[in-house]
């Protein structure tokens, strides 16, 4: 019974430590691996790309209020409202707000502009008086000066006079104060008129050039807030095909350049384009330059959001060299920098990766040309390298 009992306390004990070993064994890295194959001798390299508008905006209205009125087009002998896909010309009118309320607003402030110009002008005439009583005054106090030197005025009769004067000096002034006031009061209801007629005339959302209706947000009767996008409107006059290009492959490319651009929804034709823009720095994800092409779209062929191809002429290569995809690369590790990929050694029996310096050659659209330290035929991780370590066993996946 005792032996029966070890037995079992030892078969217990080498269980719990299979499942131990079993716990702390690390699986095996999946990699999706690639073999460098001979590259073609191709005389250009293609980039994929999409269409993107010249110019592209939010149009809001600069004021709130409820949609009173979409604009209309005629399309088959009927008149229905705007939608996306529809071309709008310069200064048509999208939509328009309730505008009564606005209205009122311009009405109410004409009116008390109005009422402030009929004081200014009863203060004016006011005014005038008081510079005849002011000159009569001013007369009559220099008489009356000169009477009591010669001492044929009494003091009674010159201090009236003095006060006459003065009196009507202090009425001149005041109608000139008052004058001042209403001429603000002027000015303000003028300012008021003039934002009043502004806010009536931002009741009507204009498109602000020739362009396509991209996104539409709103809908009669319903409440719109100062700010909020109602249309999405895009000028395609002129299209732009926006692409991805690695930092060995931008030296192909310079401001002006005439480039050949095709898509798949317009086939059989081929736009001439001319590169407008080169991205002075690299998307921080991809880690690619954005250029751009830009292409008359006079017959609005090219619509936003079309996959285009962009064919660059190439150099000729003199003998095959093997070409891998660009996402294998990675950096050396080396102290003198430089690039490298991740091969699979299996002289072990197991797969294991190794980093393996190499010297990069010119970039084939998404492929890049390897002159030196690796063969071709050989396999390589195809992707995702930058997880990876130096002799790590790894599992080779299609």
């Amino acid at each position: 019974m005792r032996s029966h009992l070890i037995w079992i306390t030892t078969a217990v004990l080498a269980s719990t430590a299979c499942e131990r070993q079993k716990v702390v064994e690390r699986p095996l890295t999946a990699v999706r691996t690639v073999a460098a194959e001979a590259a073609p001798v191709p005389n250009e390299v293609r980039y994929s790309g999409v269409v993107v508008p010249d110019t592209q905006v939010d149009l809001a209205f600069r004021v709130s209020g409820f949609i009173e009125q979409i604009g209309h087009v005629r399309e088959g002998g009927r008149s229905r409202e705007l939608q996306e896909g529809d071309f709008v010309s310069a200064g048509a009118t999208l939509a328009r707000l309730r505008s009564s309320e606005y209205q009122t607003r311009v009405s109410y402030a004409q009116s008390v502009s109005a009422d402030a110009g009929a004081s200014l002008s009863a203060l004016r005439a006011q005014l005038n008086e008081s510079d005849a009583a002011l000159v009569q005054a001013k007369r009559d106090f220099e008489r009356a000066r000169n009477l009591y030197a010669d001492k044929a005025l009494t003091k009674a009769d010159f201090d009236a006079a003095e006060a006459r004067h003065d009196s009507a000096v202090a009425r001149r002034a005041a109608m000139e104060a008052q004058i001042a006031a209403q001429q603000a009061r002027i000015d303000g209801a003028s300012a008021q008129h003039r934002d009043a007629a502004i806010s009536f005339n931002d009741t009507a959302l204009i498109a602000p050039f020739p362009g396509v209706i991209i996104a539409k947000k709103i809908a009669r009767g319903s409440l719109m807030s100062a700010g909020t996008p109602a249309f999405t409107v895009a000028d395609i006059r002129v299209a732009k095909v926006s692409f991805g290009v690695p930092d060995l492959g931008l030296r192909g490319f310079k401001l002006g350049d005439t480039l050949a651009v095709t898509a798949e929804a317009a086939r059989g034709r081929e736009f001439q384009g001319r590169v407008s823009s080169i991205a002075p720095s690299a998307d921080s994800a991809s880690r690619v330059f954005a250029v751009q092409v830009s292409i008359p779209n006079v017959g609005q062929e090219l619509k936003v959001g079309m996959v285009a191809t962009v064919r660059v002429a190439g150099e000729q290569d003199e003998s095959p060299l093997p070409a891998i995809p660009l996402a294998a690369v990675v950096k050396s590790g080396s102290a003198s920098g430089g690039y490298g990929v991740y091969a699979i050694d299996s002289r072990d029996g197991g797969d294991r990766v190794r980093l393996q310096p190499v010297r990069l050659g010119p970039v084939r659209g998404n492929s890049v040309i390897i002159t030196a330290g690796l063969n071709q035929g050989q396999r390589i991780v195809a992707t995702g390298g930058l997880q990876l370590a130096d002799g790590e066993r790894v599992r080779q996946i299609p």
